[in-house]
């Protein structure tokens, strides 16, 4: 979700807080609502937890595989030529998933970074929404997604 829809969902939301007030549980009555409008940073992060975990669970098994292949290649249970071929492609295949489990470690550092910010923007600042508004757009800048293309 980038910055811009998250805060087009809370406008929206806005008028709906009535009756989202008889829908909440008493745990959510009890958080301030401040916190409850912080950007969800802590569901980013899960997100990207589990896409790393499956990229690298991805790049591991490919690797087995083309080892097995190599092995079983020079073994001489199938083809040797094939075998090494298809064990080489195997590894060298690996590489792309766990150079995204890279990708989403830094992402999920770069989010963690982010949601420290917001924490001490939001506990220092004498004005919570002028400094939300702030963080916000620095994260429509930072996230746009024109300027990830280059254009």
């Amino acid at each position: 979700m980038t910055p811009a829809e998250y805060e087009r969902a809370n406008q929206q939301g806005a008028g709906d807080e009535v009756a989202e007030t008889t829908s909440r549980t008493s745990a959510e009555r009890s958080t301030p609502r401040s916190t409850r409008d912080d950007p969800p940073f802590d569901q980013l992060i899960a997100i990207h937890r589990g896409a790393r975990r499956g990229f690298l669970v991805y790049a591991v098994l490919l690797a087995i595989v083309g080892a097995a292949l190599l092995v079983a290649g020079l073994a001489g249970k199938i083809p040797w030529l094939i075998a090494l071929v298809t064990g080489v492609i195997a590894l060298v295949v690996a590489i792309f998933p766990y150079r995204q489990s890279i990708e989403r470690r830094e992402r999920i550092e770069g989010l963690q970074v982010l949601a420290e910010e917001w924490r001490d923007i939001v506990a220092r600042s004498a004005d919570p929404v002028g400094a939300r508004e702030r963080f916000m757009g620095l994260l429509e800048r930072l996230y746009a997604p024109e300027k990830r293309m280059g254009a």
